[in-house]
């Protein structure tokens, strides 16, 4: 069998590890059955070991209740396996990877120590943090070659960047892959997403649930989207929502531009081939298309399909009173 070890500065609470004067494991003591020399002992049991079955099986069947508090310790196998001349391996591990939780303030120090070991794991790797003290990884975090990470930046679940990206302050970035070139704005937040080569996301932008941004697309300030696909190219610069969306190439989405994909009961779909242009304060009440290379008016609320090479407008005609003065 083989246990997980650690040196910790304060074993209250953990079992002790007993080695012989060869300094091989005889057998883990628990902190209400240690002797005051025990209890001075700083490495610990970490609770996690490996053993074969038929000596498990073996080994539980020989527990006795020989401890203060009168139960049935797993870690007894140590001694059991020992007392028999059965090999017990040790392995010892950094203190911050095996330890566990009480409270809430335990809990916080395990946190820390978690991000912190993640933090450093990804310098090693050529990772630039301006602040690593204000940057949390809680999962796994992949990097290619010059990343670069602004202040107050959280990683969760699995993340992918690659080759020359940075990722500006205050941002969020929840299981998405990034690729090469790409610069993540300020503020910005980026969930279940897969973001192309050479694009530019936000600030202030938001994605999620299935985003996708192919190479050289451009997401910017106040633009939210969910459930889309944003064409090579095609750009979407301020303040729009793209639900439930599919953007060909190289168009252009004006600011201010909606699709109302929800009808109160289904949500829909919405359309665009490659160079569409949408001018600013349109809404695409879904299920719409609009074909390739086509114009939509500034303005408009469009309703139905609009074929290729058109241009399509739905507004209302605007009144002009001459010579008006307020009375």
């Amino acid at each position: 069998m083989s246990i997980l070890t650690a040196d910790i500065d304060d074993p209250s609470g953990y079992g002790r590890i007993i080695r012989d004067k060869n300094d091989n494991p005889t057998l883990i003591r628990e902190q209400a059955d240690a002797t005051k020399a025990e209890k001075s002992i700083k490495e610990i049991f970490s609770g996690i070991m490996v053993i074969e079955n038929k000596h498990l099986k073996k080994g539980v069947n020989g527990l006795v209740r020989s401890n203060v508090k009168g139960e049935y310790y797993l870690t007894d196998l140590v001694e059991f396996s020992s007392q028999r001349k059965h090999n017990v391996g040790t392995v010892k591990a950094d203190v911050r990877e095996v330890l566990g939780a009480n409270n809430k303030e335990e809990l916080t120090e395990l946190y820390q120590s978690m991000t912190n070991l993640n933090l450093e794991a990804a310098s090693k790797k050529g990772v630039f943090f301006k602040d690593p003290s204000s940057c949390f990884i809680e999962g796994q975090l992949k990097t290619g070659k010059d990343v670069s990470i602004g202040n107050n930046v959280t990683f969760k679940g699995s993340v992918a960047l690659g080759d020359n990206v940075s990722i500006g302050s205050n941002t969020l970035i929840s299981n998405s892959k990034v690729g090469d070139n790409t610069f993540i704005k300020d503020f910005s937040s980026i969930e279940d997403s897969k973001i192309g080569s050479n694009v530019e996301v936000g600030p202030f932008a938001r994605l999620r649930q299935g985003v996708v941004l192919e190479n050289e697309a451009k997401i910017g300030n106040f633009v939210e989207v969910k459930k889309s696909k944003i064409g090579e190219g095609s750009k979407a610069n301020h303040h729009t929502y793209l639900g439930d969306a599919n953007i060909g190439k190289k168009s252009n989405i004006g600011a201010g531009t909606i699709t109302c994909n929800y009808d109160g009961n289904k949500k829909h779909k919405t359309k665009l081939d490659d160079n569409v242009f949408i001018g600013s304060n349109s809404s695409l009440v879904a299920p719409v298309r609009v074909g390739k290379k086509s114009y939509v008016a500034a303005g408009s609320v469009i309703t139905s399909d609009v074929p290729p090479n058109s241009l399509a407008f739905g507004r209302s005609k605007q009144s002009t009173k001459k010579n008006w003065k307020k009375k």
